[in-house]
């Protein structure tokens, strides 16, 4: 009966065993409780507790001793009652110097409850996220399981976002971005000063300046947006100064990595320097 198994053990009378984890690499198996049908002997002979029937909702238990006759007890923790799963969908921020997060159980939950105590919170769907997750949306499934055995689901939608660090004021306001930021330019900005930026998205505020020196890079994982329009990657035949968006992210990798990262080229109408990356809208 859920995680319990009722032993008739003769002389020894009822014992109660908790199993658990039986079908993992490290399953267990314990005595919780019993009651001694034959209290006047444990000796181990064809005497005493012979069955034992477990399974009346109510919890009582029936157990056939060959000498005391019908004895009726019932096991003080019984508990048919399911617990009552409660989730709360959540945000999952990447650290900004791995790109990665993982979420638990306790994240998900938002009190769920039980009769005697929640002893087991699992997670089903996937629990790491990086960089590539941004944007997206991801239903996980949280279990409560009871000290019984007893379980219930329900589930959450987690949301996947890059911690932004703003650059103004001549610093960044939330850290040097890393990995698993999202990089706001919202003051002019040139690697040849300030240095190259690796990031998993990066934005550029509208009339500010991303500049990109020879020999520096812009490592990012995700999208670029300028003023909030994504920039486009292509293959550089077009550079009509008509299109806003053409003019400013138009880039062209070089061939030859640097550090094991593309140096980018500018293709603008108007580029900003020599060495700039980004046109001024």
């Amino acid at each position: 009966v859920g995680n319990r198994f009722y032993l008739a053990n003769y002389n020894a009378g009822l014992r109660i065993l908790k199993l658990d984890n039986l079908y993992s690499a490290t399953p267990s198996m314990s005595e919780i409780n019993y009651f001694d049908t034959h209290p006047s002997t444990d000796i181990a002979s064809f005497y005493g507790a012979w069955n034992v029937y477990p399974f009346f909702k109510s919890g009582n238990i029936i157990v056939s001793d060959l000498d005391q006759g019908l004895i009726i007890v019932k096991d003080p923790f019984f508990d048919n009652v399911a617990p009552v799963a409660n989730c709360q969908n959540y945000t999952a921020v990447l650290d900004k110097n791995t790109g990665s997060v993982t979420i638990t159980a306790a994240d998900i939950d938002n009190g769920s409850t039980d009769n005697f105590g929640i002893t087991k919170r699992t997670l089903t769907g996937q629990t790491t996220f990086t960089c590539k997750d941004i944007g997206q949306t991801f239903n996980i499934t949280l279990t409560v399981q009871d000290d019984y055995a007893n379980t219930s689901t329900c589930t959450a939608t987690v949301t996947v976002v890059a911690p932004t660090t703003r650059y103004i004021s001549g610093a960044w306001n939330n850290g040097i971005p890393g990995p698993g930021s999202n990089a706001r330019i919202s003051q002019n900005y040139d690697t040849a000063t300030k240095g190259s930026i690796e990031a998993c998205t990066c934005e550029v505020d509208a009339n500010k300046t991303l500049t990109v020196a020879a020999d520096d890079y812009i490592n990012v994982t995700k999208n670029i947006t300028v003023n909030a329009s994504p920039c486009v990657f292509g293959d550089g035949k077009s550079n009509d100064p008509g299109n806003s968006t053409e003019r400013l992210c138009k880039f062209l990798p070089v061939p030859k990595p640097y550090n094991g990262k593309f140096r980018p080229q500018s293709r603008c109408a108007k580029p900003i320097s020599r060495s700039g990356k980004l046109c001024r809208r």
